[in-house]
């Protein structure tokens, strides 16, 4: 709070809070704004993720907190992958199987959306730590590349004006998700907890 003091400011026209409160009424009552942050939820809805998957690499898998924090500092270099990968493709054409694509935002947030699934069930194979390591590489850059187009697409769904509260209310959703699974797989990993290594 104190650093913003030191942020320069210019000055506003006359009728921009009016204009931002516009902006803001019209995305919340948009049907697609809404759409897609059910979307944002679901993709980010994990509820084997954070406290949970950490006691089961500690108490199913038999992980040290050395070999966790190794994999947490891998999944952040997996990340940065995962950035540079989206900005690759990102709104380029690309050939696969000999048909011509342009990578727009839009088909971007659809693939990744649809992908999850899929790439989530990796999981499955989670079990020593060679196979550990390379889920993370593969699963860090997937899910921060989807990530990336998911937050290009509601930046993009924004109407003029009214960036901040469009922002705040996207990120609110990512939040949301993360403590709805956080909780979820809190709650119910330990009924569910096997009782060694799998």
């Amino acid at each position: 709070a104190a650093a913003a003091l030191f942020v320069p400011e210019a000055p506003q026209p006359p009728g921009a809070p009016r204009r931002t409160a516009r902006a803001a009424w019209t995305l919340l009552t948009a049907r697609s704004a809404w759409a897609l942050a059910a979307v944002i939820f679901l993709v980010n809805f994990v509820p084997f993720q954070g406290t949970a998957f950490f006691f089961y690499q500690t108490d199913a898998l038999g992980f040290s907190k050395v070999l966790i924090g190794a994999l947490s500092s891998l999944d952040g270099f997996a990340g940065l992958a995962g950035a540079a990968l989206f900005w690759r493709f990102y709104n380029r054409d690309v050939v696969v199987a000999g048909l011509p694509f342009k990578l727009t935002p839009g088909l971007l947030a659809r693939v990744s959306a649809t992908a999850t699934i899929p790439v989530t069930l990796l999981y499955l194979l989670y079990r020593e730590p060679f196979m550990a390591g390379a889920l993370t590489v593969v699963l860090g850059a997937a899910g921060v590349a989807a990530r990336l187009s998911l937050m290009d697409l509601a930046a993009r769904s924004i109407p003029e004006g009214g960036e901040a509260a469009g922002f705040a209310l996207f990120m609110s959703v990512f939040n949301l998700a993360a403590w709805a699974s956080n909780t979820v797989g809190a709650k119910y990993y330990g009924a569910l907890a096997p009782s060694g290594p799998c």
